[in-house]
């Protein structure tokens, strides 16, 4: 029963993901060192014109960070941190779509258990 269930909450997860690629399209990036960037919201939703937020308004730092010799993207949203998936910050900097590496679906895995018996859970 958990392949099935896993391949649900896989395809939930790549949806959420793709959901936060799409988004990456409202913001700018600026790099401000090698290690450094700042990703603005240029673009308010439903607006109907384009614009940068002044005085750095919802301004997020990504900065690149090294561990075992590997180079991992962490953002002040702290998206990845809450619920295990890159943000739209970190897709604006890498501009490439979302792959089953960005994708931890250790969090599903534990509803999916806890709610297994349930004959409505989807």
């Amino acid at each position: 029963w958990i392949p099935d269930l896993h391949g649900e909450i896989f395809q939930y997860a790549s949806e959420l993901a793709l959901a936060q690629y799409d988004a990456r399209e409202t913001f700018v990036v600026l790099r401000a060192d090698e290690t450094t960037f700042y990703v603005l919201l240029y673009l308010l939703p439903n607006s109907g014109h384009e614009t940068i937020i002044p005085k750095f308004w919802r301004t997020r730092v990504v900065r690149v960070v090294q561990i075992n010799e590997r180079s991992y993207l962490v953002c002040s949203c702290t998206h990845h941190e809450r619920n295990g998936l890159a943000c739209r910050h970190i897709y604006a900097i890498l501009n490439r779509l979302p792959d089953s590496s960005d994708l931890v679906v250790r969090w599903y895995k534990l509803y999916a258990l806890f709610y297994h018996n349930d004959p409505g859970f989807t």
